[in-house]
């Protein structure tokens, strides 16, 4: 039998600040650029940030000891489920958002959409890294 350890449910949180931060900061810089696209931004960043706090919930539900199965069948089961948040809030954005189908401003507000996505994901690589030199 295996624990979810304290330091996982650290782990998880602090990933999901970073993501949260990181959101924010790329909105809140792209403000200065167009409103339109902060928004985009916005969606991106928060897409990723709901998608990884449904993927520790379920991975990371605290029963006292479970087996290798029920934790590679967790596993599998949150995965499919980060999949289903992204791709149902990517829907979400690009039907909601104003301006995706308009001009030149099209593709800068996919990237920006895209862009922040993969930057609140990075937060996977980059938070465990630096906290380890930490």
């Amino acid at each position: 039998m295996i624990r979810v350890r304290h330091g996982d449910l650290e782990l998880a949180l602090y990933i999901g600040l970073v993501q949260l931060v990181i959101s924010l900061l790329l909105a809140g810089a792209l403000m200065l650029i167009n409103p339109v696209t902060s928004s985009a931004a916005l969606a991106g960043g928060l897409t990723g940030l709901l998608a990884s706090a449904c993927f520790a919930l379920i991975c990371l539900r605290s029963d006292d000891q479970r087996s290798a199965a029920k934790i590679v069948v967790d596993f599998y089961l949150a995965q499919a489920a980060k999949w289903i948040v992204v791709v149902v809030s990517m829907a979400i954005s690009f039907i909601y958002l104003p301006a995706f189908d308009e001009g030149i401003d099209e593709g800068i507000n996919v990237l920006a959409l895209f862009g922040a996505f993969l930057l609140t994901q990075s937060a996977y690589i980059a938070v465990p890294v630096f906290l380890k030199k930490t």
